[in-house]
């Protein structure tokens, strides 16, 4: 994702497994940090793979994560908002998302908002 394309790309799932097991990836412009480590990260033999040996401490080490703040990627922090799960909006193993947010009220939207008729049930999600 970071490179913005996958390195074994084929036309069909067939061709796909196929670049995977035999070729190498191939990188446009200059090697620089990422793509050497995308490149060993992806060694065919998982003994010589990067991590292998001391595992994410030996990623966590290489030259592109450098300067990283570990700690604070670790650091858990608490959401700025925390929905209520009381027990009756829980049904069937679920949360009942639509009398969630009738309880909450939240302002009209200008883009869609629910009819009166209550055909909330009948919405495509498709729509959004």
């Amino acid at each position: 994702m970071m490179y913005g394309t996958t390195p074994f790309k084929g036309k069909n799932r067939k061709e796909t497994f196929r670049k995977i097991l035999l070729t190498e990836p191939e990188f446009i412009g200059k090697p620089n940090a990422l793509t050497d480590l995308i490149r060993k990260l992806l060694v065919k033999d998982p003994t010589r793979r990067l991590g292998y040996r001391r595992g994410a401490a030996e990623i966590k080490e290489h030259e592109f994560f450098q300067g990283l703040r570990w700690d604070l990627i670790t650091e858990v922090l608490r959401p700025p908002f925390l929905p209520s799960r009381e027990e009756e909006e829980v049904k069937d193993g679920g949360v009942d998302i639509w009398e969630y947010y009738e309880k909450v009220n939240p302002p009209p939207s200008p883009l869609w908002s629910p009819s009166p008729d209550n055909s909330r049930h009948n919405v495509s999600l498709t729509e959004f």
